[in-house]
């Protein structure tokens, strides 16, 4: 609410009237009807906005990487029929984990001839079938948004057709210290009645005659004295104050607190025991029996068998990617990364990385899968020394689901093995408690295969 003006009386001889006096303005944050009793949840009160100075938050266009737009909060270009979640808390504007709500103005360049909509919604929530701004005709568009923070402080955004986007902020919505918003001030009393006016003072004596002149007529006589000033009529009684305005609603309850990270994963088990001793070989031949008197010639040994394959596996490696909000997004032709680690022997690989390197050559067998939350015409595939492995790709033909493949490889002694985002379209991993990505890659058969 603006309060911008107030009264005061001024008193001129007996005339009194009221003359507004324009004096300081103060604004303050003001109520407005949007609140959220959790991120994600429906509206339900009122929250007060907190304005900023106006800041970008997303810029997609690769002129504005030098300026710090990277990541989640700038290039490459969204893709047709992709999602982007932006954790708004961990952009440069400075905006607090424990804001509730936004307002935002967003901008569209679209990369096509015609954008069907874009629309925001609070992450962790389902798409509204809403939208925020429409181009059909391809050209620049810009629309404001009210959106409420969702997990993490983040919200969501979606696109139909390929496009940059841009995102600034100058306001957001958070609980109110203390008590609730005061409430209304009460209305002005009256202007009390204009005071009647005082009588007015008694006429002053005329002076006497002057003598007269030289020409026989007389000066005039001076002037009387001028009567004295009535008394000023009494001020008009003032009006009764207004009644005072009801006490604001307590404020909501703050919001709780995060889940605690997923344990990691446990250790993989023994080492199966040694596979069994081959059979002997056969026993050679006993001689032909010699004739009478001089002994038979003994017939020689037959050869001893080959022994058996030792057990267990030599080389093998398991890992998996449990996803943050900030790590979940890959873009086409990218590679998973892989920062939680299982059992690894003969394999190296260090969290985080997104590649696996073997150090003993032979035939390996890879198992593979990512459980995708938005990424239609996206594809996973097996890369080998940074090349994608053919018939390893398998494509995800909707907008979400689960993805997974098996191939048996020949590799040589420090080849590199990662997985790929080989599709056409961005993808968005699902995020912790839920595994993002995993793989396991394990030696068949080590040296020369046939």
């Amino acid at each position: 609410m603006l309060h911008s003006q107030g009264r005061s009386l001024l008193t001129i001889g007996i005339l009194v009237m009221s003359v507004p006096v324009f004096g300081q303005v103060e604004v303050n944050n003001w109520p407005a009807p949007l609140a959220v009793k959790e991120r994600g949840a429906a509206i339900t009160g009122q929250l007060p906005l907190v304005a900023v100075a106006p800041c970008r938050i997303v810029d997609t266009r690769p002129e504005y990487a030098s300026m710090g737009f990277s990541g989640l909060f700038g290039t490459p270009a969204m893709g047709g029929n992709s999602q982007r979640d932006v954790p708004i808390p961990m952009s440069s504007c400075g905006i607090p984990s424990n804001a509730r709500a936004y307002s935002l103005n967003v901008t569209v360049v679209p990369q096509t001839a015609s954008l069907g909509y874009l629309t925001l919604w609070p992450t962790g929530s389902a798409r509204p079938n809403a939208s925020t701004l429409n181009s059909f005709d391809g050209k620049v568009v810009a629309n404001s948004a009210l959106v409420a923070a969702g997990v993490g402080g983040a919200v969501s955004v979606y696109v139909t057709d390929a496009a940059h986007v841009i995102i600034d902020i100058n306001g957001y919505y958070t609980d109110a210290a203390g008590a609730g918003p005061a409430g209304a001030a009460g209305p002005m009393g009256p202007v009390g009645p204009v005071g009647a006016v005082g009588p007015a003072g008694p006429t002053g004596q005329a002076g006497p005659a002057g003598p007269s002149g030289a020409s026989g007529v007389g000066a005039p006589g001076p002037a009387g004295p001028t009567g004295t000033m009535g008394a000023a009529g009494l001020a008009g009684v003032i009006g009764p104050a207004g009644t005072t305005g009801p006490a604001g609603a307590a404020g909501t309850p703050g919001l709780a607190g995060a889940a605690g990270p997923t344990g990691a994963i446990g250790a993989a088990g023994a080492t199966g025991a040694g596979g069994a001793a081959g059979a002997a070989g056969a026993t050679g031949a006993t001689g032909t029996p010699g004739l009478a008197g001089a002994g038979g010639i003994t017939g020689p040994s037959g050869p001893s068998g080959a022994t058996g394959p030792g057990g267990g596996l030599s080389a093998y490696a398991g890992a998996s990617h449990i996803v943050l909000v900030s790590d979940s997004f890959v873009t086409s032709g990218s590679d998973i990364p892989f920062n939680t680690n299982g059992a690894i022997s003969g394999i190296t690989h260090s969290a985080g990385s997104s590649t696996f390197t073997v150090s003993t050559a032979g035939r390996y067998e890879i198992v593979y899968s990512a459980n995708i939350t938005d990424g239609l015409n996206s594809a996973l595939a097996v890369a080998v020394n940074g090349s994608v492995v053919s018939g390893s790709s398998v494509p995800l033909l909707t907008s979400s689901g689960t993805l997974s493949g098996r191939v048996v490889l020949i590799l040589d002694a420090g080849d590199s093995v990662g997985l790929r985002n080989e599709g056409q379209c961005d993808m968005s991993l699902a995020i912790s408690p839920l595994v993002g990505a995993q793989v396991t890659v394990k030696l068949l058969m080590a040296g020369g295969v046939g």
